[in-house]
């Protein structure tokens, strides 16, 4: 009943327009956007879960966008029943998680890095 992300960061608002990845935007997703990116699943009177990130949409070649994450954090998989998942699914958690771990290590003390590679570890 809603899309999968907006465009963020002009006016600071929490659905930013006109860019969206819904079946309601009119607006094609150009090269330099920055937009949310809430895949999730909701249960009438049951349960929600959202996973969000943020991305920046790239020209890859004439007419074709690709999408950079910029959110560098972990997600939380005590919170993800990963029996589900399929390979392609933990592969992209996986790999998130290691440029996670690649990109923010470097700038972590000891302590800090050791939680951090934790929380990326392989599923």
């Amino acid at each position: 009943g809603h899309g999968t992300g907006h465009g963020v960061g002009h006016l600071l608002s929490v659905h930013e327009g006109p860019i969206s990845i819904s079946p309601r935007s009119q607006e094609k997703v150009g090269s330099g956007f920055v937009l949310s990116n809430e895949p999730g699943v909701y249960r009438k009177d049951a349960f929600g879960i959202r996973h969000e990130t943020l991305l920046l949409s790239v020209e890859v070649a004439a007419d074709w966008i690709a999408f950079e994450t910029l959110t560098m954090f972990p997600f939380d998989v005590s919170l993800i029943n990963t029996q589900v998942l399929s390979g392609p699914h933990k592969n992209w958690l996986n790999t998130y998680h290691q440029t996670v771990q690649d990109r923010l290590s470097p700038h972590l003390p000891p302590n800090l890095q050791a939680f951090l590679a934790r929380k990326c570890a392989p599923i």
